[in-house]
């Protein structure tokens, strides 16, 4: 069994001061491509040990998302594995409106515009049936772009989940089409 590696913090609700008192945590090991999933506790903690994984290893890319029990909204951060260290604490996140797109449906294209003339910004796109990350975008300073698609024409039970990095002022925009 490998070693501890509690990656922990606290969850707020989207008001910034409202502990979130329950959901799921999910932590995805980028590099080895294993999963582990847990609860967000009633008091707004997390706590996700990577010992709970088959095996890790030094310098492993993680990303962590956590969602309200109705997954309307979410949360995410990245971290590096230092195994010179006994884990992770996260400190203070805050939850941000995930958007549910349509419903069950068959992506056929997005255009992703930022229109902060000061800060680029990183959306991520989520199959919400299965939480798989499908895409992650970074969108430069005042630009629109259309990704091509690996899963253009894929059909998506539940639909899709837009998570932006951040939501000050509505800088990031997400149109999709879809039939």
């Amino acid at each position: 069994m490998p070693t501890s590696y509690p990656i922990t913090g606290i969850v707020y609700d989207t008001d910034g001061s409202t502990l979130m008192t329950s959901g799921t945590c999910k932590l995805y090991d980028v590099t080895t491509g294993e999963s582990i999933l847990t609860n967000i506790a009633s008091d707004g903690s997390f706590s996700i040990d990577l010992a709970n994984l088959t095996s890790y290893s030094n310098e492993d890319k993680l990303q962590v998302v956590l969602y309200d029990s109705t997954k309307t909204k979410s949360t995410e951060f990245r971290h590096t594995v230092n195994t010179g260290l006994s884990g992770y604490d996260a400190g203070s996140l805050y939850m941000h409106w995930t958007v549910p797109i349509l419903g069950d449906s068959t992506l056929m294209g997005l255009v992703i515009s930022n229109k902060s003339d000061s800060a680029e910004y990183t959306v991520d796109f989520y199959d919400r049936k299965y939480d798989n990350k499908l895409l992650s975008c970074d969108v430069n300073v005042n630009s629109s772009f259309s990704p091509t698609l690996w899963f253009k024409g894929i059909y998506f039970e539940g639909g899709i989940c837009v998570i932006r990095e951040s939501d000050a002022a509505n800088t990031v925009e997400v149109q999709m089409v879809v039939k």
